[in-house]
């Protein structure tokens, strides 16, 4: 590094004050000077390519290949660099590259990059059609009509003129969400028309500890798990991040943050981007994604020692009729007093009513869905309870 610019790298530790002598990582501008670096020792190559640490050789003939193997490690021990043999993969026949697959004959699209949507699960009720791009209000009806127009709009989502390939002459745009189970992100363009495009879906769900963070935390979540997933794309480049919550915006400047808070702050600022906030209706892409609809025929046995309070009276939620009403139609029944509406939405928190088997689920903070018995199946468990052997 420059003398006048090593200043800028100090860092206070018990034993003293230090400053780098070389650049460091999580500088911003670190990536550009590295990346310079890097096609300053190579040069115009026709068979390297070069973005940022990743080197790909690529030869027509296995002779070949080698000696270009040869002189790729001859200028990187001029450098000097070193490589670490664990993260290199020789003779490969085809390999990853910035989201695609790469091979001797085709260049082919990770399904990574579609799986968000392309699994995407149809809805079962009306809770669930509301959060797949569908209508909120009318009633749930679910025929091969309605399947097949559901399964249009996914293949539409990940075709052209939607999913396109990057330019990076352009700026990117990454819009981030989070819901009560899950995070997603998805890694947009603007055309010459000012028409945006996708060129990465991604969510996944949130994992125990993170399903208490408070709202703020997982949102921030969301940021980061985006970022990191569109690495590749993101780094050494301006790039914007679009959220409906407002308090990312004053993220850079909490005065006492928590300690996971200022991880996550440190970590963000290596990357040169703003924070853009916009509704949650706005914000469709993302929010849709964060809110999967999950397989309730893939539910998972829930031991003695996994197993949450449910209150026993939950399983009389068949028995009650201005509830059982809200979780088959999405909306309360008409003419209830604020005292029953109040009373049946906290009643029915954190259910689903399933149209197919006509069973209400409770969902755990874990995702997992356990199922309310009817009241034949109360029955039915009395009596086996009743008749079965002391053991």
């Amino acid at each position: 590094m420059e003398e006048k610019s090593k200043e800028y790298t100090a860092f206070t530790t018990p034993d003293g004050h230090y400053q780098f002598k070389r650049m460091p990582f999580g500088l911003k501008n670190a990536p550009a000077q590295f990346s310079k670096h890097m096609h300053k020792i190579f040069g115009v190559r026709p068979y390297v390519e070069i973005y940022l640490d990743d080197i790909i050789i690529h030869s027509k003939s296995l002779d070949e290949h080698v000696e270009h193997i040869f002189l790729v490690a001859k200028l990187l021990r001029n450098a000097p660099l070193k490589i670490k043999p664990s993260k290199c993969s020789w003779f490969a026949k085809k390999a990853r590259i910035l989201g695609h697959v790469v091979s001797g004959k085709t260049i082919v699209m990770e399904q990574e990059k579609i799986e968000a949507v392309s699994k995407r699960l149809p809805p079962k009720n009306v809770k669930h059609r509301s959060n797949v791009w569908l209508l909120k209000k009318s009633k749930f009806i679910w025929t091969e009509i309605e399947q097949e127009s559901f399964d249009r709009l996914k293949k539409a989502l990940i075709s052209k003129p939607i999913l396109r390939q990057p330019d990076f002459a352009k700026t990117f745009i990454v819009y981030t969400d989070a819901s009560g189970y899950a995070i997603s992100g998805v890694l947009s363009q603007r055309d010459e028309n000012e028409n945006e495009y996708v060129i990465f879906y991604g969510s996944r769900l949130l994992k125990n500890a993170e399903i208490d963070y408070g709202i703020t935390e997982k949102e921030c979540l969301a940021v980061v798990w985006s970022i990191k997933r569109y690495r590749v794309y993101l780094y050494c480049t301006y790039f914007e991040v679009i959220t409906d919550h407002s308090d990312l915006k004053k993220l850079m400047s909490i005065n006492d943050p928590t300690a996971r808070l200022a991880r996550w702050a440190i970590y963000l600022q290596a990357h040169h981007f703003a924070i853009i906030r916009k509704k949650g209706n706005s914000n469709g892409n993302a929010d849709a994604l964060s809110r999967q609809v999950l397989l309730l025929e893939t539910c998972n046995k829930v031991s003695k020692e996994e197993k949450e309070d449910i209150s026993l009276k939950n399983s009389y939620i068949y028995d009650d009729e201005n509830s059982l009403y809200y979780l088959k139609n999405g909306k309360m029944k008409p003419g209830l007093s604020r005292k029953q509406l109040n009373r049946n939405k906290k009643l029915t928190e954190n259910m689903v009513y399933d149209n197919e088997t006509e069973v209400i689920y409770y969902v755990k903070k874990t995702s997992e869905y356990v199922e309310i018995p009817t009241k034949e199946k109360r029955k039915e468990l009395v009596k086996i309870a009743n008749e079965f052997g002391h053991f």
